[in-house]
């Protein structure tokens, strides 16, 4: 029994915190569902490292450079796109489990931290 597995058995909840591009267009992402993914909670920290640890965005970014995106814009057009992608996977795990598992979570920007209202206002645009 794998180790992760071995967490999941008690009924633990068993997320990755990485969201890299190439495991869910390459299929290697679906292929974890199950037994051993059971959500996905990237954190900005972690989503940052996703992008300048590949290559797998640079044509994202490009394009949505060119067309005028802000930073935030062109990050969080390419956070979900990334997360679409990997809730298809996931559907399977939430059924399963009717809705205790299978989940995938996005945080607000940390810079809005003091800023009530701006947190507010972002997690509604999420």
């Amino acid at each position: 029994m794998s180790r992760l597995r071995e967490l999941a058995a008690p009924g633990r909840s068993v997320p990755s915190g990485c969201i890299r591009r190439s495991p869910i267009t390459s299929g290697e992402f679906r292929s974890s569902i199950g037994e051993r993914l059971r959500g996905i909670t990237p954190d900005p920290t972690i989503f940052g490292k996703a992008v300048t640890g590949s290559r797998d965005r640079d044509d994202d970014i490009g394009r949505l450079s060119a067309a005028g995106k802000s930073v935030r814009g062109i990050n969080g057009a390419m956070a979900f796109a990334d997360i679409r992608g990997a809730l298809d996977p996931l559907r399977s795990v939430y059924e399963e489990t009717k809705g205790t598992d299978g989940d995938e979570s996005l945080e607000a920007d940390p810079t809005l931290a003091c800023d009530t209202e701006g947190t507010v206002a972002e997690v509604r645009e999420l």
